[in-house]
């Protein structure tokens, strides 16, 4: 398994062939020893410092697409938070109008009820009024044939 301090390691450590490493592959490979003025070598050692060069070209993209990466990430990671907030605001705001709706229509509702309710009173005073009269001119009718 590896771990980060490895990749790191690995990141920094050169790829290339070293020229000891050149020495030995040619002298296995073809049976020739090579001296240090040897134009194989300094082709190794030029290798070997483009290569350098090539790494750090790639470190260098990597960390620009580590902080680009990250920059797209805040900005999505925003955006969402954005979206839900608007989302949150829009769904609180409905339920709030629907509430409001619905005591508005309690309150009509209320407002009728009373409208039947003191119709209901009126009606009653009125019965209650004609059931008195009523009484009143049987009882005089009553003491009148009674007289």
């Amino acid at each position: 398994m590896t771990t980060a301090t490895d990749e790191t390691q690995q990141d920094t450590e050169s790829h290339a062939i070293g020229l000891a490493e050149a020495r030995r592959l040619l002298s296995e490979t073809h049976k020739v020893t090579v001296g240090d003025d040897d134009p194989i070598l300094m082709a190794v050692t030029l290798h070997q410092a483009f290569i350098a060069d090539f790494e750090g070209l790639l470190r260098r993209h990597n960390d620009q697409l580590a902080l680009e990466v990250d920059g797209i990430m805040t900005k999505a990671t925003n955006r969402v938070a954005d979206s839900a907030n608007v989302l949150r605001d829009d769904l609180l705001n409905t339920a709030v109008k629907n509430v409001i709706a619905s005591v508005a229509h309690q309150a009509e509702s209320a407002g009728l009820i009373k409208h039947h309710m003191r119709n209901q009173l009126k009606a009653q005073v009125i019965l209650t009024i004609a059931s008195v009269l009523a009484a009143g001119f049987a009882l005089t009718a009553l003491f009148v044939v009674l007289k």
